[in-house]
C-alpha cells in the first residue's frame, strides 16, 4: 500500500509482511501516486514539478515526465507497465510510454479535471471519470 504524507514523501507499507514503512522523498508536496506492483514501480507527482518514476526495489528515482500543467488530479499505470496516464485540472489527460518515457499523442476533449483514471486489464482501453460526472472510455489500439 502507498500513502502520501504531509512531509513530502510517499510511504510504502508492506501490510502482509508486517514491516515498517519506507519513505520516498519527492522533495515537494505530493499530489498523486500510482503503483505498478508487478514491476515494483511507483509514479509520483508533486506540485509544480514533473513526475518521478521510482524503482521500489532499489528505492531510486529519476525525473522523467515533465508537464506544462501545474495541478494533477489523477494518475494510473497500465497492468503491463507500458503506459502511464496523468489527468490534470485543466481537463488534459497525458499518456506516456512507460518503457521509453515518450509522450503519446492524446486528446481528452474535456475542460474539467479527471477525478479518476483506469486502464483496462489488457491495456487497450482508458477510462476517465470527470468532475462534472462525465465518464469517457477511449480505445488505445494502434
Amino acid at each position: 500500500m502507498v500513502t502520501v504524507s504531509a512531509d513530502r514523501t510517499a510511504q510504502l507499507w508492506r501490510l502482509l509482511e508486517k514491516r515498517d514503512s519506507r519513505a520516498l522523498s519527492h522533495g515537494v508536496p505530493l499530489q498523486q501516486v500510482a503503483i505498478h506492483e508487478a514491476s515494483e514501480t511507483l509514479v509520483s507527482r508533486g506540485r509544480s514539478s514533473g513526475m518521478l518514476l521510482w524503482n521500489l526495489t532499489a528505492t531510486t528515482s529519476e525525473r522523467f515526465l515533465e508537464s506544462s500543467q501545474k495541478q494533477s488530479s489523477s494518475m494510473a499505470v497500465s497492468e503491463d507497465g507500458n503506459l502511464i496516464a496523468g489527468g490534470f485540472h485543466e481537463g488534459a489527460i497525458s499518456l506516456w510510454k512507460g518503457v521509453d518515457r515518450m509522450k503519446v499523442p492524446f486528446q481528452s476533449g474535456e475542460t474539467v479535471f479527471a477525478r479518476s483514471l483506469r486502464f483496462s486489464p489488457e491495456g487497450t482501453l482508458l477510462a476517465a471519470g470527470f468532475q462534472n460526472g462525465a465518464l469517457k472510455i477511449w480505445s488505445l489500439r494502434s
